[in-house]
């Protein structure tokens, strides 16, 4: 066997998944990405190779170690094999295999995540965070870096396995290893000065009930109240109560640019407030409780004075100019409903975008975008540089929150979209054996990343929740 060595070192986000994949790596070169490799030349013929792997100070004892190891492989083997067997049996009547695949390759996609901020995007951020800790990836062998909002996500699904397991991810981010002192929450390696979308308060309730219990929203409280307050005054946008994020995760969904209302930035805040007015009440900070409560009002009566289109029943971002509306039905849209804030005259004709397969309904979950809008695409977007793409392909994550908004204003519809979503990624996964980052607005075929265990996961809490064991 060859020496260890590094194979190929980048600083491009997707290289190592291209170039291993295409078994052509490019060989060594500058960047905070990479892998090591060794070779192994094999003999011809049939036979059985097994491995032992020791770590040691002293490579003569990790060699003398590992070779103890090895006549223990096949036992060792067949005992992991049948506990993994055992795992998550009986915990729902229907979709079992798919449940448990999706719960055990979270656990698979943990990984030490180390990492200073030093890369060639932003030479800004070397030294301000400090990760060294086993967090969930979303995605090891693609996405294999902290991006927040997906760390968000993945707690609620992680807190399936074991409610600690999805806290420690949420303490992670409120920590001063990486958000910063003035409440800012890096989204991701590569856009650390913006922010994800502000799910954190009601991730950090899901995983709460799951049994994380008062203590640990005591511990991420102060966190997610400097969030909020960050946004506030970084974010808000005239009229007061509005909001604008820029990408805000949705990677090519058309914007307005930098000060421009947006109606999934204001939609999130009120999301946030819904939430952390919860928390404060649960804790007994009332005052806190008070404000936020104001809050969800003040946004809500600006976003539907500002951001529906009467004529067109629907919530848009203002556009570039600042004198109308982004005319395109997207998930942006949605986050209004999602966030409770749609008044009873208006839900209904959001629910019909949400039915008309001529819009937002496939046999397959809801689309991203309008099958009506001009720039509907159901699959791989065509423009360049763009793999996720939010132009009308399906998400796992905005669909679970969908269900969620909708169980209480259209039980048969929430259900509905559940079992669809459901059937999309088991079938997916029956046939391909991943999970993949998101799914085909027409056809539910997966695409993009395929190992998204990850918020592709929370297909688990989507099955555990509409078919929970008796």
């Amino acid at each position: 066997m060859s020496a260890t060595t590094w194979r190929e070192v980048t600083d491009e986000k997707r290289a190592l998944d291209r170039d291993l994949r295409a078994g052509e790596v490019a060989g060594t070169g500058s960047g905070h990405i990479g892998f090591l490799g060794s070779r192994l030349q094999i003999g011809g013929g049939p036979g059985t190779l097994r491995f032992a792997w020791a770590e040691d100070p002293d490579p003569t004892a990790a060699e003398s170690r590992a070779r103890d190891l090895l006549p223990r492989v096949d036992a060792v083997f067949d005992f992991r094999r049948t506990e993994a067997d055992g795992l998550f049996r009986g915990q729902v009547t229907d979709h079992e295999p798919v449940y448990r695949a999706a719960l055990q390759s979270l656990l698979w996609s943990q990984a030490l995540y180390t990492w200073d901020g030093t890369s060639s995007y932003d030479p800004a951020w070397a030294g301000k965070v400090h990760a060294n800790d086993v967090l969930i990836m979303p995605d090891k062998w693609e996405f294999p870096w902290l991006a927040t909002w997906d760390t968000g996500l993945q707690a609620v699904a992680a807190s399936l396995v074991d409610p600690e397991l999805g806290a420690d991810q949420l303490r992670f981010l409120f920590s001063d290893k990486w958000q910063q002192a003035d409440g800012h929450l890096p989204c991701a390696e590569w856009v650390m000065a913006t922010e994800c979308p502000p799910i954190f308060a009601w991730a950090a309730r899901r995983v709460a009930a799951a049994g994380a219990g008062d203590a640990f929203l005591s511990e991420v409280y102060p966190g997610l109240q400097r969030l909020y307050d960050y946004w506030w005054a970084t974010n808000a946008v005239e009229p007061e109560g509005l909001f604008s994020g820029g990408f805000l995760g949705m990677d090519n969904l058309p914007r307005g640019g930098a000060g421009r209302a947006q109606a999934d930035a204001s939609g999130w805040m009120a999301f946030f407030a819904r939430d952390l007015e919860a928390i404060a009440t649960e804790l007994g900070d009332t005052d806190s409780a008070d404000r936020y409560g104001v809050d969800i009002e003040r946004i809500s009566s600006v976003v539907n004075a500002y951001l529906w289109d009467e004529d067109a029943g629907f919530y848009f971002d203002i556009d570039a100019e600042g004198d109308g509306f982004i005319p395109t039905k997207s998930y942006s849209g949605l986050i209004p409903l999602i966030a409770g804030i749609v008044p009873p005259e208006r839900e209904g004709r959001v629910l019909q975008a949400l039915r008309d397969p001529a819009q937002f309904w496939s046999g397959h979950g809801i689309r991203s975008t309008s099958a009506f809008s001009v720039i509907y695409e159901p699959g791989y977007a065509r423009q360049g540089g763009v793999n996720s793409s939010w132009r009308g392909p399906i998400w796992v994550p905005i669909n679970y929150l969908l269900i969620d908004a909708v169980e209480a204003l259209d039980p048969d519809l929430a259900r509905d979209i559940r079992l669809r979503v459901v059937a999309t990624v088991e079938a997916d996964w029956t046939a391909t054996g991943h999970f993949h980052e998101y799914f085909d607005g027409d056809t539910g075929v997966g695409l993009g990343a395929d190992q998204q265990t990850g918020w592709t996961a929370l297909v688990a809490n989507l099955i555990a929740e509409g078919w929970p064991a008796k």
